[in-house]
């Protein structure tokens, strides 16, 4: 800065307010400007100055890096905007006056005019300037250090990560380097990592072990990030003060306190409804029912929570879940929502958070898991039929953020019981004592098992339509099936029901509509009794077909057979329609043997275990055992002579005749 004049050239002149600011643990003081200040009918500096653009990531990105690499490493850029020169017709804008001696009065010598020949912090342009300024140096690199830093840089504040200690070493010199061509000088490194914090020169090194990082506190030892709170308990309650109280409790970009803040923002919303002012005292009765109204109001009425855990496997197998970030929002006042239709914007706020993690910290998850303790809201992101405009919207984005995750990392669903929800603290509000015993922190205790351990959504029981278990013959059964699907062809209105359409009518079912029976017979198995696990398993080779029905596609596609030997359908091997097709074969292949029901039972349908399956069929047929077994039982053997089982010398009983 430089002394001044008392006027100012021509253009825009505007003199800053200042005012000093003492920080706690810290010897000097710091004299901050205020450009956003301005007289009763007129405009501030920051209300003329085109603020730009700052292209910085946001805090939240910026933060999430320390969750998901384990080395990191912190700097800070000294005087970072004073580096920056300003051109000399726009330093009048920033001229504030400054007082020689504060015991005489603000008059004639005794006030000294002043402008900055730098930018000043406090202006709502400077953050832009300096980064853009710090990016085009950078561009200029053109190296692999140079893209990080345009990517976990916020303001003066520096992120290097790296996978081991000798990453970070290279990266502290590189990014030394880097500014040193820019001009401007890093300070106060720190790293989680001791070996990486001894490399570092002592006049670049922090001083303390514990530093601040875009306002939260950061432990070099341990690498945590610990919070400030501040609890003001206020005599007069009013809608100004509920709003400071949540805006000054604590600064927590990662929402990991929110089950604390989430029943004031409620009260808030609360306040909001009756009209109340912003200077208006509430009565006690309003605050009373206010606070009353959160413990039993279910919390998903009026609010809706997403919470991202990430689990981590170690290399001796230990398994360690913890609370990555989290939000709340309180629902619109607009219109009154139901829960699943409230839970739709929690799944996106999630699977949101998980995609942009995923893109900008250059982090791949082995899978993403979606809970939800809503039915109703799984039931609809996975459903094909038509639902009310305002949850379609919802589902299709849903769906395109899965797709989005999906070209990294495949996305499962799960359904979670609301008593074993960690997020549910956060819908309904817990109190201090509650939130340090809940599973907040961890999530539920499950999610260090195997995920075949895990909770699912309790699949209703499909009643069957076909009537497999109630007749034994399998010839039968197709009959019955296809008399049924006539009756319905002949029912419809719409005559031209593609899969219900059988060509020419005879008296009894011909052979299109017999086939069409025991697909739909097939069909109703697969569906009964689940092929997902057949599906996943890669040594089954099977799939679905055009018609829905799951297949095994073997090696001999292209062969001159035909469709079914080529693409056998598949038997669940639960099914007990399993054995109606062994038992039907058996008969018309003239009761044969198990291998030779084996080969022609593999003609039309797969399967697994048929082979035990052929032996139990032709074992248990009743024809089968009068043919195979004895006209008549032998009779019981009498006992053995007396010669044979009484002792006696050599040839008392025979003799050899020469």
């Amino acid at each position: 800065m430089t002394r001044s004049e008392r006027t100012s050239r021509k253009g825009l002149s505007f003199y800053l307010p200042h005012r000093h600011v003492w920080t706690p643990g810290k010897s000097t003081e710091r004299v901050v400007f205020d450009a956003s200040s301005h007289g009763r009918n007129e405009l501030s500096l920051n209300h003329v100055i085109y603020e730009g653009h700052a292209l910085t990531p946001s805090i939240h990105e910026v933060l999430l890096q320390f969750r998901t690499h384990k080395n990191t490493m912190v700097a800070d850029i000294q005087k970072a905007f004073l580096q920056i020169r300003l051109p000399d017709h726009h330093r009048d804008a920033t001229r504030f006056l400054w007082i020689k001696n504060l015991d005489s009065l603000a008059e004639g010598d005794n006030v000294e005019y002043y402008r900055f020949c730098r930018v000043p912090f406090g202006i709502n342009a400077s953050p832009a300037i300096l980064n853009q300024s710090i990016l085009k140096h950078i561009e200029q690199e053109n190296s692999p250090i140079g893209k990080e830093l345009s990517k976990s840089s916020y303001v003066d504040n520096i992120l290097l990560k790296g996978e081991t200690s000798d990453d970070l070493i290279r990266k502290y010199t590189a990014s030394e380097q880097v500014f040193s061509s820019i001009g401007m000088n890093l300070r106060d490194y720190l790293c989680n990592s001791s070996i990486v914090n001894d490399s570092i020169e002592e006049p670049d090194r922090a001083k303390d072990k514990e530093i601040k990082v875009l306002g939260l506190s950061r432990n070099s030892i341990d690498g945590t990030l610990s919070f400030a709170c501040t609890e003001k308990i206020q005599k007069k309650v009013s809608k100004r003060t509920v709003l400071s109280q949540i805006n000054g409790f604590c600064f927590d970009p990662l929402g990991l306190l929110t089950p604390l803040i989430v029943p004031v923002k409620v009260f808030l919303q609360d306040i909001h409804k009756i009209k109340l002012g912003w200077t208006r005292l509430c009565q006690t009765k309003q605050v009373n029912s206010g606070i009353q109204s959160e413990a039993t109001l279910s919390a998903s009425v009026n609010r809706f929570q997403r919470s991202l855990y990430v689990t981590t496997t170690s290399e001796d197998g230990k398994v360690d879940t913890q609370l990555f970030t989290a939000k709340s929002k309180v629902a619109p006042l607009k219109k009154e929502q139901t829960i699943p239709r409230l839970e739709l914007p929690s799944i996106f706020l999630g699977l949101s958070v998980a995609e942009s993690t995923i893109a900008k910290n250059d982090v791949k998850f082995a899978r993403v898991n979606v809970f939800s303790d809503s039915t109703i809201a799984l039931f609809w992101v996975h459903t094909s039929k038509k639902l009310p405009p305002t949850v379609t919207t919802l589902v299709q984005k849903i769906g395109f953020a899965i797709e989005r995750i999906k070209t990294s990392s495949p996305v499962m669903f799960y359904h979670v019981p609301t008593d074993e929800n960690a997020a549910d603290c956060a819908t309904r509000g817990v109190t201090k004592q509650e939130f340090a015993e809940s599973n907040w922190w961890t999530g539920p205790k499950w999610l260090n098992y195997l995920c075949e351990t895990w909770p699912n959504t309790e699949k209703e029981k499909t009643d069957t339509i076909w009537p497999v278990e109630t007749v034994s013959n399998y010839s039968k059964l197709k009959r019955i099936v296809a008399y049924s699907l006539r009756f319905i062809r002949h029912s419809s209105k719409n005559r031209h029901l593609q899969l219900l359409d059988s060509g020419v009518q005879t008296i009894t079912p011909n052979a299109a509509e017999i086939g069409l029976a025991e697909k739909y017979i097939v069909k109703q198995e697969q569906n009964i009794h689940g092929t997902s696990a057949a599906i996943q398993n890669k040594h089954f080779n099977v799939g679905y077909d055009n018609e829905g029905i799951l297949k095994r596609f073997g090696r001999i596609q292209h062969a001159d057979v035909l469709k079914d030997v080529a693409s056998p359908m598949y038997i669940p091997r639960q099914s007990i329609l399993r054995a109606r097709i062994a038992e039907n074969i058996h008969r018309s292949m003239t009761h044969c043997g198990s291998n030779q029901l084996v080969c022609e039972l593999r003609q039309r349908f797969w399967i697994p275990k048929d082979k035990a399956l052929c032996i139990k069929a032709v074992r248990n047929c009743v024809t089968c055992k009068k043919f195979n077994s004895a006209p008549f039982s032998y009779p019981d053997m009498g006992p053995l002579p007396k010669e044979r089982v009484t002792q006696a010398p050599p040839f008392s009983h025979m003799g050899v005749d020469y």
